[in-house]
């Protein structure tokens, strides 16, 4: 679970870069978001954007789930995901 922890960790951080325009920070960290989480649960590839980083997460993290027969609770990733929708709109 402490990789969840960590990935929404990133997530919000990379939110909050963006909320005040620094998409080049954003661009920056998406590599090493994808090198060190996504990439070591299955990614392919560096997302484009957060939205797809946390949709692509999202996805892995349910198939991964199914295989190893857990499941991660969704309160961290639930107030993550509400806190980026009240920064980002």
């Amino acid at each position: 679970m402490a990789i969840d922890a960590h990935f929404w960790d990133w997530a919000w951080w990379l939110a909050t870069k963006a909320s005040v325009g620094r998409s080049d920070l954003v661009a920056r960290h998406l590599p090493q978001l994808h090198a060190h989480i996504l990439g070591a649960i299955g990614a392919d590839a560096v997302p484009a954007d957060l939205g797809a980083a946390i949709a692509e997460y999202l996805g892995r993290r349910a198939e991964l789930e199914r295989r190893f027969e857990v499941e991660v609770p969704r309160r961290l990733g639930a107030n993550v995901e509400a806190g980026i929708r009240r920064i980002m709109s």
